[in-house]
């Protein structure tokens, strides 16, 4: 009997330890697409999170017939990661799986407080040899004991340096790059609750996610635009998903602090539209067309939360465009 109530003791111990330990924080569905640690990568409050799937977004059939000069131009238009790739001698379309873009807007900006991620296979002593064998605005330095690629864009300065061989980080001071590659990885970032919110009403199996929080700095901008002047203060955050597979499913959310608000949003987001569909009429007869069927099925709701923008748009619409445009 004393045996006995020692081990229902020792059970009774054992539930209460579980039911009161800390549960482990859930995965940001936001940021699955740039690994399970994505969440210790990123900026502590950061205003807006990127994240891109290289690995998901290639391997997908529109990706594979259609999309590869599409993909260049995506990596094209973030001149840091660009450079920092040619400068190391990457290859995106095969060294890399993903890309988290995290930071702050406004005030509260710092060039410390902007940080670009890459996740994929990378050798970074033969990253380092071809940056060094770079004449033209690429340095190899040290800041303390992490060696870095140094580049110049245009009149500013990117650091590089890699965090073992499947992390490449990449910020815009030698200080906040080093200190990222000793305690980056380490532990979650502080996330806000808006980022939160936003963040978890991804699915984490899209191609590309965007989550911005809109601050009083962008309201401030957002004001002086007549049409906005009213409803996009009212703004909290703006998200937006692209998820590729045999089709190309794309959805952009304004979340609003109140109905009325999100109401005359997409009264704004319909007229734009309308105003799309006509200027699309005096292209090219089958381009004009393609475009017209995707517009034609472009989605603009609302709800006491926000407003939702949506836009299917399947492999023959895809593929009638590319026909459309010759290539």
């Amino acid at each position: 009997m004393t045996r006995a109530k020692t081990w229902l003791a020792l059970l009774a111990l054992a539930v209460a330890l579980v039911c009161v330990a800390p549960a482990g924080a859930a995965p940001l569905l936001g940021t699955k697409g740039a690994g399970d640690d994505a969440d210790k990568w990123m900026v502590d409050d950061a205003d807006f999170v990127f994240v891109l799937n290289f690995k998901q977004m290639l391997g997908s059939d529109i990706m594979k017939k259609h999309g590869t000069e599409a993909a260049k131009t995506l990596i094209k238009s973030n001149e840091q990661v660009k450079t920092i790739l040619e400068a190391a001698g990457l290859d995106p379309f095969k060294d890399v799986d993903s890309m988290l873009v995290s930071g702050t807007l406004g005030a509260r900006a710092a060039p410390s407080r902007g940080l670009v991620v890459l996740k994929g296979r990378f050798d970074p002593a033969k990253a380092m040899k071809v940056a060094r064998d770079k004449k033209d605005d690429v340095e190899v330095i040290k800041q303390g004991d992490v060696e870095l690629i140094k580049v110049k864009i245009q009149d500013q300065s990117a650091f590089a340096a890699f965090a073992g061989k499947n992390t490449l980080v990449i910020a815009q001071t030698k200080e906040a790059t080093a200190d990222w590659i000793s305690n980056g990885g380490k532990k979650s970032a502080k996330v806000s609750k808006p980022m939160k919110t936003a963040l978890d009403g991804f699915k984490g199996n899209e191609s590309l996610t965007f989550s911005m929080i809109v601050t009083d700095d962008l309201k401030k901008l957002i004001a002086r635009v007549p049409q906005l002047a009213v409803a996009g203060p009212k703004l909290q955050t703006l998200t937006a998903s692209l998820t590729i597979t045999d089709a190309a499913d794309l959805k952009v959310v304004g979340a609003t602090s109140d109905a009325k608000a999100a109401k005359q949003l997409q009264g704004v987001v319909t007229v734009l539209k309308g105003v799309l569909q006509v200027t699309v009429q005096g292209a090219d007869e089958n381009i004009g067309a393609a475009l017209g069927d995707i517009l034609d099925a472009v989605k603009v709701t609302s709800d006491k939360d926000g407003v939702q923008i949506s836009l299917k748009v399947s492999k023959e619409q895809i593929e009638k465009a590319g026909k459309g445009g010759g290539k």
